[in-house]
């Protein structure tokens, strides 16, 4: 945490005078977050004497105890969302694994299908004209790997490189979604060929 950051929410009244020990109170604040880490990982029962006790130590450093009941929260709930995360994250490489399946299924109906560049616009110009496609970028890949979804895009043109109509890419999508659940993805598409298509977990594992 910060400590102009700290320093900033803290505002003396006449009535409260006391200075802040910053480096004390940064310091309870982490000793606390790992204390709760250890408790919940544990499935521990002394949560509540292990958050009064870091509110003690907080507001003995300086701090209102408002703004130390607000920290201690936010902290605890970075810590819960981060255990839970932790918990339920699948490694990168069994999604890619399983999307990879999925695309070379594509491929053998003549799709190209693959995973190109940095950017979906620059990935798109890599594509062929006259084929239909599934494509995803470097972007989706962090997006897969923080938060376990991504989406993927998806079209066809014909020879001279126009789009096609919408049921022609709405057949693409169909192909597309089809593939990724035959590999055990759970995907999230209602048939809109104007939408991406979402790979939302693997089948089974979505909290």
């Amino acid at each position: 945490m910060r400590q102009d950051h700290l320093r900033a929410t803290h505002k003396a009244t006449p009535q409260h005078q006391m200075t802040i020990d910053t480096d004390h109170a940064i310091a309870c604040l982490q000793t606390g977050a790992e204390q709760l880490r250890e408790l919940l990982e544990g499935q521990a029962e002394d949560i509540e004497s292990t958050i009064q006790l870091w509110m003690n130590k907080v507001v003995a450093a300086g701090m209102e105890p408002e703004e130390a009941s607000m920290f201690v929260v936010m902290r605890l709930a970075a810590e819960i969302a981060c255990i839970r995360a932790e918990q339920h994250r699948t490694p990168l490489g069994e999604y890619l694994g399983r999307i990879l399946l999925a695309f070379g299924e594509l491929k053998r109906k003549g799709f190209w299908a693959g995973i190109a560049s940095v950017t979906l616009s620059s990935a798109l110009a890599e594509i062929p004209d006259g084929c239909s496609y599934a494509v995803m970028h470097a972007q989706d890949l962090e997006d897969l790997e923080d938060r376990g979804s991504c989406c993927v895009a998806f079209g066809a043109t014909d020879a001279d490189g126009n789009a096609v109509s919408d049921e022609e890419r709405a057949e693409a999508g169909k192909a597309l979604a089809d593939a990724l659940m035959n590999e055990g993805l759970s995907v999230d598409w209602d048939g809109d060929p104007a939408r991406r298509i979402r790979i939302a977990g693997i089948a089974g594992e979505e909290e």
